[in-house]
């Protein structure tokens, strides 16, 4: 799925790229283990469709430049942007709920502890029935341990999904794209002189690095996750 999922973000934003005859010199993909390792099969995929596709037979033209910007690649990158800010957003929502939930699960357990030893003592101390304590003893037994036991699995999973790292992750991507989005708005209500390829393909560069430093940053972080059932 992860490579599948790469595979898919490099040619999401490959229309602009081609249009314009842009591409990622092959030394700058991501490789595994680093530089001087050969690529993996997503970025060999990616790096070979993109040349079979070869260059599109056009005159290169400043209104040719304005149409590829305006009409593909900034509603990509405006949408892209849109997309990690509310992704991240979610993801920190739903970290800080789920951090929230794990505590009020442990607070639940103590709660219920304390509980059921005031009513022993009340019981001890001739305030309460004694036998109050005995009958509700099985559910206090089950509260003081499905409560921790509930706590620790949400906790598991905030920890193990990383939803505030990958929120972080999203929202620097939204923040790069924003600038690029920025730029490539400054550019195109520019005077005509002011657009020219050498721009236009400084901002694609641009576009692409916000991509693939996305993809990496979110790679690494599962790549760091090694689960394991217990023998």
């Amino acid at each position: 799925w992860f490579e599948m999922r790469r595979v898919a973000e490099y040619l999401r934003h490959a229309p602009g790229l081609l249009l314009l005859g842009v591409s990622r010199p092959t030394g700058r993909w991501p490789r595994k283990g680093g530089r001087g390792h050969e690529a993996e099969w997503p970025e060999h995929f990616a790096r070979h469709a993109l040349r079979e596709a070869g260059l599109p037979r056009i005159r290169l033209t400043r209104a040719y430049l304005r149409a590829c910007l305006e009409g593909v690649v900034l509603p990509h990158v405006a949408a892209q942007r849109a997309y990690h800010e509310v992704k991240a957003a979610r993801l920190e929502r739903v970290h800080h709920r789920l951090d929230r939930l794990a505590g009020a699960s442990f607070l639940l357990a103590v709660i219920s502890v304390l509980a059921y030893l005031l009513l022993k003592f009340a019981g001890l101390a001739g305030v309460a029935p004694t036998d109050w304590a005995s009958d509700l003893s099985p559910l206090f037994t089950f509260f003081g341990v499905a409560f921790p036991t509930l706590g620790a699995n949400i906790a598991g999973v905030r920890y193990f999904g990383d939803f505030e790292r990958f929120g972080a992750i999203s929202r620097a991507a939204a923040e790069r794209l924003g600038e690029v989005e920025t730029r490539i708005g400054l550019l195109l209500s520019g005077t005509d002189t002011a657009l020219s390829y050498e721009a236009a393909a400084e901002l694609l560069h641009a576009v692409d690095d916000a991509v693939v430093g996305e993809i990496e940053s979110w790679q690494a972080v599962f790549g760091a996750k090694h689960l394991a059932l217990p023998a």
